[in-house]
């Protein structure tokens, strides 16, 4: 490996790597097709930490109308501790709009100044849309949700076409979902909540095939072209060896160790990159021989063991 350059940092800086995935490509088509059949909202929702929230950072930017002009997306995030009054997500939605909220500014004021930064937003393209995706919707009430459609409302009057998008943990989702089915809520739930799409991690051999070989096509070093596998497996890499060689056996020592004990659903992103960094960075160097093949297995095992995919809580469970 290069000495002037510290790529471990590249891969292991978690909120700037990025690699594209089958699961993220599959929410870029939904979105795209959402925005333009007309809907007005949508719901996405999955497993905590299966990479929703990173899935829909990548997509600033990306979303194109149908002649290719780009269509703005704002995102806003919200937490358990956060205030369960309208106020609050007025005031959350204007600050992650760039605003400076005071806190004699009234809903009334915080709403115009938002609806006014959304509209103008709309302006850039031709189909005047502007995309609002609500991050963590578990956490909020339905008289919170009701900001959103006078949102709607507001910018439809300035023939601004707003598309709202909701992202919500599936495990804690419930409680709202069936209030969202009380006659007295329809409105909300027919305007934002009638289609959902479902986010998931890695789920079979074949999609931790292509998420390998994005970590195989990941360059860590723009200048001198050099591929993350290439900087930390010289060695493996002359011999013609790519990560995406490990798909097999990788998806069988998880599944085996974790998917099947602990009832995943999908493989989550995050413990997925860990693992992968740990056995990229730390044990694959070691390796000299890619027909090593008892060496590679032992490695894949302890990254994922160094993954801590197993919560430790769990053995104090009875």
């Amino acid at each position: 490996m290069s000495e002037s350059i510290d790529y471990s940092s590249v891969l292991a800086n978690a909120s700037s790597f990025y690699i594209s995935t089958p699961m993220l490509r599959d929410l870029h088509q939904c979105i795209t097709q959402w925005t333009w059949c007309g809907m007005t909202g949508g719901v996405i929702v999955g497993e905590a930490r299966c990479g929703k929230s990173f899935a829909i950072r990548a997509l600033s930017d990306h979303i194109l109308s149908r002649t290719g002009q780009r269509i703005p997306i704002f995102r806003i995030s919200y937490g358990k501790r956060d205030k369960k009054t309208i106020r609050e997500v007025y005031s959350k939605t204007a600050k992650a709009l760039g605003y400076k909220v005071k806190l004699r500014d009234t809903s009334e004021e915080l709403s115009e100044m938002i609806c006014t930064k959304l509209a103008e937003a709309a302006e850039s393209n031709d189909t005047k849309k502007v995309i609002l995706i609500i991050d963590e919707t578990q956490y909020l009430t339905i008289d919170q949700l009701t900001v959103f459609a006078e949102i709607y409302n507001t910018l439809e009057e300035v023939k601004a076409n707003c598309v709202i998008f909701f992202v919500a943990n599936e495990d804690t989702f419930s409680p709202l979902v069936k209030k969202l089915h009380e006659k007295e809520n329809s409105y909300i739930m027919e305007r934002f909540f009638t289609h959902t799409h479902h986010q998931y991690g890695i789920r079979n051999s074949q999609e931790l095939k292509l998420c390998l070989k994005e970590f195989d096509q990941y360059i860590v070093d723009i200048e001198n072209n050099i591929s993350a596998t290439q900087a930390f497996c010289p060695h493996l890499y002359d011999q013609g060896w790519r990560l995406i060689d490990l798909a097999k056996p990788y998806w069988q020592h998880y599944c085996e160790g974790y998917k099947i004990p602990l009832q995943h659903k999908s493989w989550r992103m995050n413990q997925f990159i860990r693992s992968t960094n740990v056995l990229l960075m730390d044990y694959l160097p070691r390796c000299k021989n890619s027909n090593d093949h008892s060496y590679i297995e032992a490695a894949i095992v302890k990254s994922l063991e160094a993954a801590a995919i197993t919560p430790d809580l769990v053995k104090y469970v009875s």
